[in-house]
């Protein structure tokens, strides 16, 4: 099986906005060992994921967005759970780099502006 590419917005130090406590580190894997079943969908227990940055925004908005830190991260697509139209739930990943403002070649400090007025759907 592949390896397939998502991002993470994540609080400042790298902490899951969901806990808090779930720190997200370049170069180390992270995994849930008991996720909820597939028929529970992308919203039960496991690591939630985008494939794109501007669906960020439905998860993460305002004081929060513009605090955030991204972060690519790697899959096996055996790892995946359950996904709907904008997230993915999976098992484990590894955090391959923290992306920022020059990957995309933003104004600094703008990344977060930028996610929040898109849809990710590729028009406009």
């Amino acid at each position: 099986m592949g390896k397939l590419k998502f991002y993470k917005a994540t609080g400042p130090g790298g902490l899951a906005h969901h806990d808090g406590e779930t720190r997200y580190v370049v170069g180390e894997r992270l995994s849930i060992p008991d996720p909820d079943p597939a028929n529970v969908g992308a919203c039960g227990r496991g690591l939630h994921v985008v494939s794109q940055l501007a669906h960020i925004a439905n998860y993460v908005e305002g004081d929060r967005l513009a605090k955030s830190e991204f972060y690519e991260v790697e899959v096996d697509a055996e790892d995946v759970i359950a996904a709907d139209e904008t997230k993915t739930r999976v098992r484990s990943l590894r955090v391959v780099r923290r992306v920022t403002e020059r990957d995309f070649g933003v104004k600094r400090g703008q990344l977060a502006a930028l996610i929040s007025s898109g849809s990710g759907s590729g028009s406009g």
